[in-house]
């Protein structure tokens, strides 16, 4: 043994609880239920097909908000640059989208 093999004065760094196994399973689970979702609603004769539409957009606006937030690290701190241009992107490209929408259809 040598001189330093007791030595008590080592700084541990604290443990700190990490979930991020945890919240990656719920938003991999969440994907794969509003795909079969959206699959069913496709499927399923009984709904409406008026319906089915504005449903599967729906299904799609709330998956790619929920995959930015977790699979993007969006909920995490230091990425406001990130998120400030993918929410400026989708205030340009949303109008563009309805117009041309509205100059083909009319």
């Amino acid at each position: 043994m040598g001189a330093n093999a007791h030595n008590t004065s080592v700084e541990r760094k604290p443990v700190t609880k990490h979930d991020g196994a945890k919240v990656h399973l719920v938003a991999f689970f969440l994907s794969i239920v509003l795909t079969m979702l959206a699959f069913v609603a496709v499927a399923y004769e009984a709904v409406p097909r008026k319906f089915v539409f504005p449903f599967i957009l729906l299904l799609g606006i709330v998956q790619a908000a929920f995959q930015f937030y977790v699979w993007m690290h969006a909920k995490d701190r230091a990425h406001e640059f990130p998120k400030i241009a993918v929410f400026g992107g989708a205030v340009v490209m949303i109008p563009v989208f309805l117009v041309f929408t509205l100059l083909i259809w009319n």
